[in-house]
């Protein structure tokens, strides 16, 4: 039993990594990314694949009074213009203090109210640019943090989201609050389903995708790594018919799961977007999601000492340091995984 890639979702031999699994050919290759059901770590919600991508949302006021046109990001993305280069550009532009007392408060206005900056903010930066911080080498988990990509990507999003003091740091709740009372240009970190939660506010807004890495022309999303789906255990034998019998329901499932998601994609999008373009940049987004090996196994939290939490340790310690420290620990516990999935 391998690890492989199918159409942009990690598959694993193994229960409780929770990401779905290659099931001896059953599944729909063409298909699987988009009806694999995902359900997050609270309650019994369950989500499809489609609400959990990293969204950018703006206020258009705000936007308008920034740049004087309230469709500015629109337009960055018909030029192929809307990167990081630019989106750091409006968060500096969009802060500004507002009541007087020299500290940039909750009272005040910032460029950015990004959600989880620690695991979504640097995901999604490092997806942006291509950085994987493990790779999959013919069915082989490698540690792959000293690339030359990702210790870049996790520099450039110090810079966003913290040296360029034009972000707060906020869980979901507080963020969208911050955000629907008009004191942020920008929401970051947001799934899909966000936008109901920002459906009500007074103030009108938009959607976009999560920003191009700069040199990047396609957009790569990452998705929310609390995403959790079906699998089938590893000790179920390759050749069992218990394999083939499950592979077949779950094939059945999605087959139904496809045109389920896509009538609630439609009636979720008619019902709580203001625009047309939010709607079709929801789906940009969508079709440009990526789960990557990290965000697959990472839960693991040896394999996190050496990736995730040199983002969690940043800014107080350089990224390169906290990788040094740590990429052994990160490089065992990879062995030790590549040796339960052969």
């Amino acid at each position: 039993m391998k690890l492989v890639i199918i159409d942009k979702t990690i598959m694993l031999f193994k229960w409780h990594i929770n990401i779905f699994f290659q099931l001896g050919g059953q599944i729909d290759e063409k298909n699987i990314f988009k009806t694999v059901c995902c359900t997050y770590g609270f309650g019994n919600t369950v989500h499809t694949v489609a609400a959990s991508g990293n969204y950018i949302f703006f206020n258009k006021r705000l936007m308008k009074e920034v740049t004087g046109d309230e469709n500015y990001p629109y337009k960055l993305m018909d030029q192929n213009k809307w990167n990081i280069t630019n989106w750091r550009d409006l968060n500096k532009k969009g802060t500004k203090e507002l009541d007087g007392d020299g500290k940039q408060t909750d009272k005040d206005q910032w460029g950015l109210i990004q959600i989880d900056i620690g695991t979504a903010g640097f995901s999604a930066v490092l997806q942006a640019n291509r950085a994987l911080m493990i790779t999959n080498n013919n069915g082989v988990l490698e540690y792959n943090m000293e690339d030359g990509k990702c210790i870049p990507a996790i520099n450039l999003g110090v810079d966003i989201y913290y040296n360029d003091k034009t972000c707060v740091n906020k869980n979901n709740d507080d963020a969208y609050k911050l955000f629907t009372s008009g004191h942020g240009l920008f929401l970051g970190g947001a799934t899909a389903d966000a936008v109901s939660e920002v459906s009500d506010m007074k103030d009108d807004f938009g959607v976009l995708p999560f920003p191009l890495g700069d040199g990047q022309s396609e957009y790569s999303v990452c998705t929310n790594w609390n995403c959790m789906t079906f699998g089938i255990p590893a000790c179920v034998p390759e050749k069992d018919d218990k394999l083939k019998n499950a592979g077949a329901f779950l094939q059945a499932y999605m087959e139904v799961a496809q045109d389920v998601v896509a009538a609630q994609f439609d009636e979720y999008t008619l019902r709580y977007c203001r625009d047309e373009e939010s709607k079709e940049n929801l789906m940009i987004g969508y079709t440009a999601q990526v789960t990557t090996p990290s965000a697959a196994v990472a839960g693991d939290e040896a394999v996190k000492m050496g990736t995730y939490r040199v983002c969690y340790d940043t800014p107080g310690k350089a990224p390169a340091t906290t990788v040094a420290a740590n990429k052994g620990i990160s490089i065992q516990a990879l062995k030790d995984l590549n040796d339960q999935l052969k």
